[in-house]
């Protein structure tokens, strides 16, 4: 489904308080992240718990102008409409990751470990250079 028609169909579903402004938002906040809309049975990892849905729902929140309860209200039209949410299959960060791509990853691993600068914990005076 192209990302320009969902917006559009979602407002003339007749949900009362999503207009085409609000759906587009959240839609376009979504394909940004690299999640595709695709019908059901289309292989992938897909956002189907209600759980996910959930945070799913508040991240659009935190992250564009709308409220929470259209954003989670955007979200159920898309349900409704018979359409599954299914997750990138990169994470945006670039890093190898199975967290969903809305959330936030730190890399780790030994180029971190690394790169981190030991802590001096040694008292004045224990050959502790002072400045």
């Amino acid at each position: 489904m192209l990302i320009d028609d969902l917006p559009f169909r979602i407002a003339r579903s007749g949900a009362p308080a999503l207009d085409h402004n609000d759906a587009a938002q959240a839609v376009e906040a979504l394909s940004g992240l690299g999640y595709e809309f695709v019908p059901s049975g289309t292989p992938g990892r897909l956002v189907e718990t209600d759980e996910m849905l959930g945070h799913m729902g508040r991240w659009i929140s935190q992250n564009t102008t709308l409220p929470s309860n259209v954003a989670h209200a955007v979200l159920r039209e898309i349900a409704r409409l018979g359409l599954k949410i299914r997750e990138p299959d990169r994470h945006p960060s670039g890093l190898r990751s199975t967290e969903p791509a809305f959330t936030a990853v730190r890399p780790f691993g030994a180029k971190t470990t690394a790169a981190m600068q030991p802590i001096d914990q040694r008292g004045p005076g224990n050959w502790k250079k002072h400045a």
